[in-house]
């Protein structure tokens, strides 16, 4: 029962540290809110709740990682309510749903399910240190959570 509890105790944390990330990297924006369907993404990052968020997977473009993190190509695309994950390392494809959670100026909340697991995502802009912006997709569902970031801006 322990292990379950602190299980539970991790996910939190990985979500709210998820979420904290996001909201401290969004910069405030004229632009409008930024949607989950507005752009196409690759996978940044992936973290576990079982390595007590520990990067355990990263993009090919992703430098700044621990050395036992491997690199996979996964993308993201959403429209209509219809979220597909694709591993391109592997060939596997996740599908799923989401809908809009609630908005503030600067993100998007959403609710989503992947291959039956619930979970949430946050869709909002990143400002770095140089003035630029752009989107940033963040998930948590089950013991995972995966950061995107933009491939495209979607057709």
């Amino acid at each position: 029962m322990n292990t379950h509890r602190n299980r539970e105790l991790n996910m939190k944390r990985i979500l709210m540290t998820a979420l904290l990330l996001t909201f401290l990297l969004t910069g405030c924006s004229k632009n409008a809110v930024p949607k989950i369907d507005e752009y196409s993404w690759t996978m940044s990052t992936v973290q576990t709740t079982e390595n007590n968020g520990q990067i355990v997977a990263h993009g090919p473009d992703n430098t700044y990682t621990p050395e036992d993190s491997v690199v996979i190509r996964m993308t993201c695309e959403a429209k209509g309510g219809v979220l597909t994950i694709t591993d391109h390392t592997t060939g596997q494809t996740y599908t799923g749903t989401y809908k809009t959670a609630g908005t503030i100026p600067e993100s998007a909340t959403y609710e989503i399910t992947v291959d039956g697991a619930d979970g949430m995502a946050v869709v909002a802009m990143t400002s770095y240190h140089n003035g630029e912006q752009t989107p940033t997709l963040v998930m948590s569902v089950g013991e995972w959570a995966i950061s995107f970031v933009l491939a495209y801006a979607a057709q």
